[in-house]
Protein backbone atom coordinates (compact mmCIF):
# COMPACT_ATOMS: atom_id res chain seq x y z
CA UNK A 1 0.00 0.00 0.00
CA UNK A 2 2.68 2.52 0.99
CA UNK A 3 4.54 1.77 -2.22
CA UNK A 4 1.03 2.37 -4.17
CA UNK A 5 0.49 6.05 -2.41
CA UNK A 6 3.78 6.63 -3.55
CA UNK A 7 3.44 5.95 -6.89
CA UNK A 8 0.24 7.68 -6.79
CA UNK A 9 1.77 11.03 -5.15
CA UNK A 10 4.16 11.20 -7.69
CA UNK A 11 2.19 10.86 -10.88
CA UNK A 12 0.07 13.17 -9.27
CA UNK A 13 2.70 15.76 -9.30
CA UNK A 14 4.18 15.25 -12.60
CA UNK A 15 0.93 15.53 -13.91
CA UNK A 16 0.58 18.47 -12.46
CA UNK A 17 3.96 19.84 -13.37
CA UNK A 18 3.19 18.62 -16.81
CA UNK A 19 0.71 21.67 -17.19
CA UNK A 20 3.53 24.61 -17.41
CA UNK A 21 5.45 23.42 -20.21
CA UNK A 22 7.92 26.37 -19.59
CA UNK A 23 8.62 25.17 -15.68
CA UNK A 24 10.09 22.09 -17.06
CA UNK A 25 13.54 23.49 -17.30
CA UNK A 26 17.44 21.83 -17.23
CA UNK A 27 18.35 21.60 -13.58
CA UNK A 28 15.02 21.49 -11.95
CA UNK A 29 13.63 18.99 -9.67
CA UNK A 30 10.10 18.33 -8.69
CA UNK A 31 10.50 16.68 -6.21
CA UNK A 32 13.29 15.91 -3.07
CA UNK A 33 16.50 13.97 -4.24
CA UNK A 34 18.35 11.18 -2.96
CA UNK A 35 20.03 12.89 0.00
CA UNK A 36 24.08 13.14 1.15
CA UNK A 37 22.91 12.05 4.51
CA UNK A 38 19.62 10.59 6.55
CA UNK A 39 20.29 12.91 9.45
CA UNK A 40 17.57 16.07 10.17
CA UNK A 41 17.53 18.17 7.33
CA UNK A 42 15.90 21.75 6.55
CA UNK A 43 14.60 20.82 2.58
CA UNK A 44 14.26 24.23 0.13
CA UNK A 45 11.33 25.01 -2.45
CA UNK A 46 11.01 27.19 -4.62
CA UNK A 47 7.07 27.63 -4.70
CA UNK A 48 5.27 29.43 -7.66
CA UNK A 49 1.42 30.51 -7.14
CA UNK A 50 -0.72 28.91 -10.17
CA UNK A 51 -0.23 32.49 -12.37
CA UNK A 52 3.29 33.97 -10.79
CA UNK A 53 6.22 34.38 -12.63
CA UNK A 54 8.80 31.89 -12.71
CA UNK A 55 12.07 34.05 -11.73
CA UNK A 56 13.95 30.50 -11.52
CA UNK A 57 15.03 30.80 -7.94
CA UNK A 58 15.60 27.38 -7.53
CA UNK A 59 18.15 26.84 -10.62
CA UNK A 60 20.11 30.34 -10.96
CA UNK A 61 21.41 30.36 -7.25
CA UNK A 62 19.25 32.95 -5.86
CA UNK A 63 18.19 31.04 -3.12
CA UNK A 64 21.37 29.09 -2.72
CA UNK A 65 22.64 32.82 -1.89
CA UNK A 66 20.00 33.19 0.41
CA UNK A 67 20.60 30.27 2.67
CA UNK A 68 24.38 30.87 2.76
CA UNK A 69 23.45 34.54 4.03
CA UNK A 70 21.77 33.35 6.80
CA UNK A 71 23.62 30.57 7.72
CA UNK A 72 26.69 32.87 7.98
CA UNK A 73 25.15 35.44 9.93
CA UNK A 74 23.47 32.27 12.34
CA UNK A 75 27.52 30.94 12.47
CA UNK A 76 28.24 34.52 13.67
CA UNK A 77 25.75 34.91 16.24
CA UNK A 78 25.89 31.96 17.96
CA UNK A 79 29.78 31.74 17.92
CA UNK A 80 29.84 34.50 20.05
CA UNK A 81 27.28 33.61 22.68
CA UNK A 82 29.28 33.26 26.24
CA UNK A 83 27.90 29.58 26.17
CA UNK A 84 29.45 28.50 22.85
CA UNK A 85 33.01 28.47 24.05
CA UNK A 86 33.43 29.96 20.66
CA UNK A 87 31.65 27.46 18.91
CA UNK A 88 29.23 28.47 16.13
CA UNK A 89 26.37 26.46 14.69
CA UNK A 90 24.78 26.13 11.52
CA UNK A 91 21.48 25.06 10.14
CA UNK A 92 21.33 21.98 8.37
CA UNK A 93 20.34 21.86 5.00
CA UNK A 94 19.06 19.41 3.09
CA UNK A 95 22.00 18.32 -0.19
CA UNK A 96 22.16 15.93 -2.63
CA UNK A 97 24.56 13.10 -2.98
CA UNK A 98 26.14 15.31 -5.35
CA UNK A 99 26.95 17.61 -2.44
CA UNK A 100 24.70 20.82 -4.11
CA UNK A 101 21.85 21.97 -2.52
CA UNK A 102 18.45 20.53 -2.59
CA UNK A 103 15.59 22.66 -3.92
CA UNK A 104 13.04 21.42 -5.34
CA UNK A 105 10.18 23.43 -7.23
CA UNK A 106 6.35 23.05 -7.12
CA UNK A 107 3.84 25.14 -8.61
CA UNK A 108 0.44 25.20 -6.82
CA UNK A 109 -2.94 24.89 -8.43
CA UNK A 110 -4.52 27.81 -7.44
CA UNK A 111 -3.72 31.71 -8.56
CA UNK A 112 -3.37 34.32 -6.21
CA UNK A 113 -6.43 35.90 -6.47
CA UNK A 114 -7.80 32.43 -5.40
CA UNK A 115 -5.51 31.97 -2.70
CA UNK A 116 -6.71 32.76 1.00
CA UNK A 117 -5.59 35.89 2.38
CA UNK A 118 -2.88 33.97 4.80
CA UNK A 119 -1.75 31.01 2.01
CA UNK A 120 0.18 28.69 4.66
CA UNK A 121 -1.92 26.78 5.75
CA UNK A 122 -3.31 25.88 1.77
CA UNK A 123 0.42 25.89 1.09
CA UNK A 124 0.74 22.76 3.92
CA UNK A 125 -1.68 20.67 2.29
CA UNK A 126 -0.26 20.60 -1.25
CA UNK A 127 3.12 19.79 0.57
CA UNK A 128 1.54 17.05 1.87
CA UNK A 129 -0.18 15.63 -1.30
CA UNK A 130 3.24 15.99 -3.38
CA UNK A 131 4.95 13.80 -0.92
CA UNK A 132 7.04 16.49 1.11
CA UNK A 133 5.93 15.32 4.08
CA UNK A 134 9.03 13.54 5.68
CA UNK A 135 8.79 14.27 10.15
CA UNK A 136 12.51 14.27 9.84
CA UNK A 137 12.60 17.38 7.49
CA UNK A 138 11.32 21.03 7.63
CA UNK A 139 9.99 21.79 4.13
CA UNK A 140 10.44 25.96 3.69
CA UNK A 141 9.98 27.40 0.47
CA UNK A 142 10.45 30.79 -0.80
CA UNK A 143 6.92 31.50 -2.32
CA UNK A 144 6.09 33.34 -5.50
CA UNK A 145 2.99 34.75 -3.89
CA UNK A 146 1.42 38.28 -3.40
CA UNK A 147 0.30 38.15 0.45
CA UNK A 148 0.13 40.81 3.48
CA UNK A 149 2.27 39.13 5.24
CA UNK A 150 6.82 38.81 4.63
CA UNK A 151 6.20 34.94 5.91
CA UNK A 152 5.07 32.73 8.24
CA UNK A 153 6.25 29.42 9.70
CA UNK A 154 5.69 26.56 12.66
CA UNK A 155 7.00 23.55 13.12
CA UNK A 156 7.50 21.22 10.15
CA UNK A 157 7.11 24.31 7.60
CA UNK A 158 7.76 27.38 6.87
CA UNK A 159 6.95 30.13 4.25
CA UNK A 160 9.04 33.71 3.22
CA UNK A 161 6.55 35.63 0.66
CA UNK A 162 8.55 37.18 -2.09
CA UNK A 163 5.68 38.68 -3.37
CA UNK A 164 4.86 40.23 0.14
CA UNK A 165 5.30 44.47 0.19
CA UNK A 166 7.93 43.92 3.34
CA UNK A 167 10.11 42.04 0.38
CA UNK A 168 10.53 44.65 -1.68
CA UNK A 169 13.73 43.62 -3.18
CA UNK A 170 14.29 41.93 -6.56
CA UNK A 171 17.84 41.10 -4.96
CA UNK A 172 19.08 37.76 -3.15
CA UNK A 173 21.39 40.25 -1.68
CA UNK A 174 18.29 42.34 0.63
CA UNK A 175 18.44 42.17 3.78
CA UNK A 176 15.13 41.86 3.70
CA UNK A 177 15.42 38.19 2.95
CA UNK A 178 17.71 37.88 5.67
CA UNK A 179 15.57 38.99 8.72
CA UNK A 180 12.63 37.60 7.23
CA UNK A 181 14.52 34.12 6.46
CA UNK A 182 15.92 33.84 10.20
CA UNK A 183 12.95 34.76 11.76
CA UNK A 184 10.87 31.89 9.75
CA UNK A 185 13.27 29.57 10.40
CA UNK A 186 13.42 30.30 14.48
CA UNK A 187 9.64 29.27 14.67
CA UNK A 188 10.71 26.23 12.65
CA UNK A 189 12.78 24.91 15.60
CA UNK A 190 9.80 25.76 17.44
CA UNK A 191 10.90 29.01 18.86
CA UNK A 192 10.05 31.24 20.69
CA UNK A 193 9.16 29.47 23.43
CA UNK A 194 6.94 30.74 26.10
CA UNK A 195 9.42 29.54 28.62
CA UNK A 196 11.82 31.64 26.96
CA UNK A 197 12.84 35.01 28.86
CA UNK A 198 10.50 37.97 27.87
CA UNK A 199 8.95 36.45 24.80
CA UNK A 200 5.42 36.75 23.81
CA UNK A 201 3.16 34.84 21.68
CA UNK A 202 6.24 33.36 20.16
CA UNK A 203 8.39 37.03 19.52
CA UNK A 204 10.22 39.72 20.61
CA UNK A 205 9.93 43.25 21.11
CA UNK A 206 13.28 43.73 19.88
CA UNK A 207 14.12 45.30 16.50
CA UNK A 208 17.56 43.75 16.42
CA UNK A 209 17.01 40.45 17.45
CA UNK A 210 15.89 37.76 14.38
CA UNK A 211 12.87 36.85 16.89
CA UNK A 212 12.08 40.81 16.15
CA UNK A 213 12.81 42.09 12.86
CA UNK A 214 16.64 42.23 13.12
CA UNK A 215 19.34 39.62 12.93
CA UNK A 216 20.49 39.19 16.59
CA UNK A 217 20.50 36.93 18.56
CA UNK A 218 20.81 36.74 22.17
CA UNK A 219 21.21 33.90 25.00
CA UNK A 220 17.59 34.43 25.84
CA UNK A 221 16.89 32.64 22.88
CA UNK A 222 19.68 30.65 21.83
CA UNK A 223 21.36 29.13 25.38
CA UNK A 224 19.58 30.27 28.88
CA UNK A 225 19.36 29.39 32.41
CA UNK A 226 15.71 28.50 32.76
CA UNK A 227 14.68 25.05 34.11
CA UNK A 228 12.70 22.97 31.97
CA UNK A 229 12.45 24.98 28.92
CA UNK A 230 14.59 23.81 25.60
CA UNK A 231 17.35 26.13 24.14
CA UNK A 232 17.98 26.71 20.62
CA UNK A 233 21.45 25.45 21.04
CA UNK A 234 19.91 21.71 21.22
CA UNK A 235 17.63 21.61 18.11
CA UNK A 236 18.49 18.55 15.91
CA UNK A 237 18.46 20.76 12.52
CA UNK A 238 21.44 22.64 14.27
CA UNK A 239 24.99 21.52 13.74
CA UNK A 240 26.83 20.57 15.54
CA UNK A 241 24.44 18.39 17.03
CA UNK A 242 24.18 18.64 20.44
CA UNK A 243 24.30 15.83 22.71
CA UNK A 244 21.04 16.71 24.33
CA UNK A 245 19.12 17.26 21.19
CA UNK A 246 15.47 18.18 21.10
CA UNK A 247 13.29 17.21 17.92
CA UNK A 248 10.93 20.52 17.40
CA UNK A 249 8.50 17.70 15.79
CA UNK A 250 8.14 15.08 18.69
CA UNK A 251 7.97 18.32 21.04
CA UNK A 252 5.53 20.22 19.26
CA UNK A 253 3.51 17.80 17.01
CA UNK A 254 3.50 14.92 19.07
CA UNK A 255 3.59 16.21 22.68
CA UNK A 256 6.74 14.52 23.91
CA UNK A 257 8.29 16.92 26.14
CA UNK A 258 10.12 14.56 27.82
CA UNK A 259 12.17 16.25 30.57
CA UNK A 260 10.61 20.20 29.12
CA UNK A 261 8.50 20.68 32.34
CA UNK A 262 8.46 23.82 33.03
CA UNK A 263 4.87 25.32 33.91
CA UNK A 264 4.43 26.74 29.96
CA UNK A 265 5.59 23.60 28.26
CA UNK A 266 3.45 20.92 30.08
CA UNK A 267 0.32 23.08 28.33
CA UNK A 268 1.72 20.90 25.40
CA UNK A 269 0.69 17.58 26.95
CA UNK A 270 -2.61 19.18 28.58
CA UNK A 271 -3.60 20.24 24.89
CA UNK A 272 -3.31 16.60 23.60
CA UNK A 273 -5.60 15.59 26.12
CA UNK A 274 -8.35 17.66 25.64
CA UNK A 275 -8.05 18.39 21.82
CA UNK A 276 -7.62 21.89 23.08
CA UNK A 277 -4.90 24.80 21.89
CA UNK A 278 -3.54 27.16 24.83
CA UNK A 279 -0.10 26.59 24.30
CA UNK A 280 1.16 29.83 23.75
CA UNK A 281 4.36 29.07 20.97
CA UNK A 282 4.90 28.09 17.54
CA UNK A 283 2.36 25.35 16.84
CA UNK A 284 2.52 22.66 14.71
CA UNK A 285 1.59 22.97 11.21
CA UNK A 286 1.08 19.37 10.56
CA UNK A 287 -1.43 19.10 13.01
CA UNK A 288 -4.32 20.73 11.06
CA UNK A 289 -6.70 19.13 8.54
CA UNK A 290 -6.31 16.99 6.29
CA UNK A 291 -2.65 16.75 7.79
CA UNK A 292 -3.73 16.06 11.23
CA UNK A 293 -5.84 13.40 10.05
CA UNK A 294 -2.85 11.51 8.45
CA UNK A 295 -0.44 12.24 11.18
CA UNK A 296 -3.39 10.64 13.37
CA UNK A 297 -3.02 7.31 11.07
CA UNK A 298 0.59 7.21 11.24
CA UNK A 299 0.64 7.55 14.98
CA UNK A 300 -1.77 4.29 14.91
CA UNK A 301 0.68 2.67 12.29
CA UNK A 302 3.50 3.60 14.69
CA UNK A 303 2.16 2.09 17.64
Amino acid sequence: MKYIYTFLVTAIALFSFSGFADDNIPGRNISDQPDENDDYQIHLIYLLAKDAKDRKWDVNGNIERIIDKANRQMFKETKKNKYSNGVGKIYKFDFRKDGKLDVSFLRLDKSNSELPKHPNNYILEYLWENGFNDPRKIYFSFAEIKTGGGGEAGVGMGTVFLGSRYNKSKSPKSSDFNHITLHEMLHTQGVGFPCMTKVKHGHLKDENHMLGHGTRLNKKIYAHDVEGCPELRNSVFLSPTSEESYDPYQLICLGKIGDFNHKDMSVIRTDFQTGQRNYAGPGCKWNQGREKRALDRYLMEQN
